[in-house]
This record gives structure tokens, sequence and C-alpha cells, in this order.
């Protein structure tokens, strides 16, 4: 049995970045049985459907300030807890090796069975979620009207590595039972205590950058720990094959792709790569930004949560390369 709601202690955050009070929460359960946890936040007047999609380790709690300014633009918004995170079933402290296919068949199951909007709603992703949306159109072309997706992870940063020999050492390291190691530079938990926004990967923020540490606190279920390289092989496998040009060629929808200017966590020329490839994509590139666009300063998240809103907003999402 997952956990619904909240935990008792309130971490010690502005308003925001608490619990909204007309959010509600609700379990699905899965073809297999495993209980997936879901949010909803509905604004008054809601003229769209959307579903907030969290990246690798992330959890609902750390999206209320999104859900709060989406739902605050006519928004129906839904947020969901990926098997493994949040308070969603198969919960491990070390990431295990993610079956990324199961996850998009878990989020058809999620938009059909449980959000039934009277038309396609439109993913708003960030990361691995905004991946795990792109596969989920290659089986179901429908399944969304459009998707706004921050930093999404179609290529993990290798440097000068080829993928071929990244893959050889990560899947070598598995076999002979490396695989829980945790890669370092990674976030890890409990946080490192000098992290400051200057030193933060993710976020320029004070306040925001708080947000993930502060919740985890005060709830133990929301904590992971950093990449594993059973995790990352499995990651590696899956973005060679969402890259494949044939398979983005399929997703005809309208996208539009924020792209961070001081990346550490997905490779940029990977994701300019695949905006070429996906026939209705519009690239937003905010040069100042590190990775986690919707964690960032207020001048780049307000840029990057007005770029959103105006794209769901135009009634048919449409969007020219």
């Amino acid at each position: 049995m997952i956990n619904l709601g909240l935990p008792n202690a309130r971490p010690d955050l502005p308003e925001r970045f608490q619990c909204p009070d007309r959010l509600t929460w609700g379990e699905m359960r899965a073809a297999d049985g495993a209980a997936l946890r879901y949010a909803r936040l509905s604004g008054p007047a809601a003229l769209h459907t959307v579903i907030v999609l969290p990246g690798f380790a992330e959890f609902i709690e750390k999206y209320f300030e999104t859900a709060r300014d989406l739902a605050a633009r006519n928004c129906d918004v839904w947020l969901l807890d990926w098997r493994g995170q949040g308070d969603s079933d198969g919960r491990y402290f070390r990431p295990t090796a993610r079956d990324f296919n199961r996850d998009a068949a878990d989020l058809t199951a999620f938009v059909a069975g449980i959000v039934k909007a009277d038309r396609p709603p439109i993913a708003v992703a960030h990361s691995m979620g905004g991946a795990i949306a792109l596969k989920a159109m290659t089986r179901n072309g429908s399944l969304f009207a459009g998707m706004a997706l921050s930093a999404p992870m179609l290529g993990l940063p290798l440097g000068p590595l080829p993928s071929g020999l990244v893959r050889f050492v990560t899947a070598g390291a598995v076999k002979i039972g490396l695989g829980s190691f945790i890669l370092p530079g990674t976030r890890m938990w409990p946080p490192d205590p000098g992290q400051s926004p200057a030193t933060s990967k993710t976020t320029s923020d004070p306040a925001r950058s708080r947000v993930m540490t502060k919740w985890q606190s005060a709830h133990e279920n929301l904590r992971l720990a950093g990449v594993t390289l059973v995790w990352a092989d499995a990651a590696l496998a899956f973005c060679a094959s969402l890259n494949r040009p044939q398979v983005l060629a399929s997703i005809s929808v309208p996208i539009l792709m924020a792209i961070a200017g001081r990346e550490f966590f997905v490779d940029p020329d990977a994701l300019r790569r695949a905006a070429r490839a996906l026939p209705r994509c519009r690239v937003v590139e905010f040069p100042g930004a590190k990775h986690e666009l919707f964690m960032e300063s207020d001048a780049i998240r307000t840029a990057w949560i007005d770029a959103i809103a105006d794209f769901i907003a135009d009634s048919n999402t449409a969007v020219t390369p």
C-alpha cells in the first residue's frame, strides 16, 4: 500500500512550494498490480488538460509550484510519480535498472484510464519524463495533443568517449556485479551540506535549490541515491533506441523543446539532433540556465513557463520548425 498525501511534517519552505489547497491525491493500479501515486490540481476555469511528468529521482511534491502556475493559466493539472520514485511502488534507495518500456505503458494506462480527458492532453515533462513521454507517443501517436519538454533525456553527456565504449563498460560492470555502484558527480542522499546555487549542477536559484532536499528530509520515501551503473546502462540503451531517425519521425504532434546552456545531465547536441528529426519541433534555448528549468531563477523559469502557456493556449498547439 502506497502513502497518499503528505507527511505529517511540513518542510521549511515558502508557501508556493507547499501543497496547494485544492490538490487531490489518487492511486492507479498498473497492469501487473503495481500502485502508482498521482495528484490533480484543477484551475477554476480549466480549458486545457496537462500532465506533468518528473525526471529521474523526482516526485510530485517538487512540482507544486509548477502545478500552481499551470492551474492559474486555466489548466487541469495531473502529476504522476514513476515507479520507484516518489510514493509509487518499487522504491529502492539505490536506483535499479529502469524498464522504460514499462514506464511508457504505465503512462499510456494513466492517460487512458485515469485522466480520461475529452481531448488528448498536453505533456509537460522534464528530462527522463520527457523521454518516456516520447516513447509512449511512438506506441500511440494520439496519446498527447502536444508536448512541452524540458531538457528531455535523449542523450547522456559522454564527453569524447563513443557511446559504444561507454555501454561496453556499463554492461560489463553490471555483469560482474558492480551495477549498484553510484556514478560520481550525481545527486546523492543525504545532500552535500556545502552545496549552494553557485555549485549546484541543476539550478542557480537559492530558494528552489532547496526544494527537493527539504521535501526528502520531511518524507523519507522520497529519498533516492544518485545514478547507478545499472540505471545508466539501461538509460543509454533506451536513448539509443529512441534516437533512431525513423522512431523520432513517427512522432507527428507539435513539440516545444527547451535546452539549457549550462547542462550537465543530458547532451544538448543530442537534443538538437533529435529536434531536427522530429517533424514539428521548435527549440527554445536558455543559455544561462542549468538542467532544471522548472527550478531555475525567476527570469529563466518565468520565460519557460510563459512559453509553455503560449504553447498550450494555442488551440491547435501548432508549431512550425
